[in-house]
């Protein structure tokens, strides 16, 4: 339950906090949850909210934030690279601005964005590849 309070307190700092056009009109949100509730095993996923440009509220639509971990990529050439958006709760996508293949290094961040999980990386990521990250989470 705690998980839930959290992840709707900053549901709505989000939304209010980032003022957009597209989001003049914000009329619901809604919790995501994945696990069961009843067993107390419930994992945060983010959010769903409708929102319109208009006040009249007949031309909403539907946006999502996953709360996950932020991951950065670093070329060797320069310029860090966060991802271009979100597949779901758990895939991230990445654009290498037109190139076959970038090396470098891959950095994670907890839900926050802020706090470094482990250690970077050496990558070689290729257009149209998809890669798993796995490793041991430490409280």
């Amino acid at each position: 339950m705690r998980n839930m309070l959290l992840a709707l307190a900053a549901a709505l700092a989000l939304v209010c906090c980032s003022p957009s056009a597209a989001r003049a009109g914000t009329s619901s949100l809604g919790y995501l949850a994945g696990g069961s509730l009843t067993c107390r095993t419930e994992i945060s996923l983010g959010f769903l909210y409708g929102a319109g440009a208009v006040p009249s509220l007949d031309r909403n639509r539907i946006f999502a934030r996953w709360l996950q971990k932020k991951l950065v990529f670093t070329p060797d050439s320069g310029g860090a690279m966060e991802a271009a958006g979100a597949l779901g709760p758990n895939r991230q996508v990445f654009s290498l601005g037109g190139k076959a293949e970038l090396t470098g290094r891959l950095q994670a961040y907890r839900e926050d964005g802020k706090t470094l999980v482990g250690e970077q990386w050496n990558v070689k990521l290729v257009s149209g590849a998809m890669y798993r990250m796995v490793w041991d989470a430490k409280p």
